[in-house]
């Protein structure tokens, strides 16, 4: 997939979801009002997904592989959230643990150091995509996304 938006953009992407699915998005959420870090790579994947076929141009730059819990970036994801401290991601002090690996989890700060301000489109597509699995459980969300792998 080709490269979308700067990683600047990316980053404040990555803040909007998580602020965003705190709020609307509950069910989604582990202990303690965060998002697991497989459940944010699987929105971010949709939103690229989605811009891929809107636009021909990815929304993130990440560049996702086949792993066994479907299309991850992982190479790029986990080091950006460690990195996204400065910016008001916060990483909770515990992990939650799945097929004997441990997930960490994360919350954006009360009140983020950046503006999440997005182009348009792109938050466009990151709103539908959190429209769309509003109502749907975790298994119903990994669902559809390994039916797109």
């Amino acid at each position: 997939m080709t490269q979308g938006l700067t990683p600047d953009q990316t980053d404040r992407l990555i803040l909007y979801l998580v602020k965003n699915l705190t709020k609307g998005m509950p069910h989604l959420l582990v202990e303690g009002g965060g998002v697991l870090t497989t459940m944010l790579a699987k929105l971010l994947f949709l939103v690229d997904v989605w811009s891929m076929q809107v636009s021909g141009i990815q929304a993130t730059n990440f560049r996702y592989i086949r792993y066994k819990h479907g299309p991850y970036p992982v190479a790029q994801f986990e080091n950006r959230l460690e990195t996204l401290g400065y910016l008001g991601l916060q990483r909770l002090p515990r992990e939650r643990m799945e097929d004997g690996k441990p997930y960490r989890i994360y919350r954006l700060a009360k009140e983020p150091k950046v503006p999440l301000d997005l182009p348009p489109p792109v938050k466009l597509l990151a709103d539908e995509v959190m429209t769309n699995f509003a109502n749907r459980t975790l298994e119903n969300v990994l669902a559809h996304v390994y039916s797109l792998d």
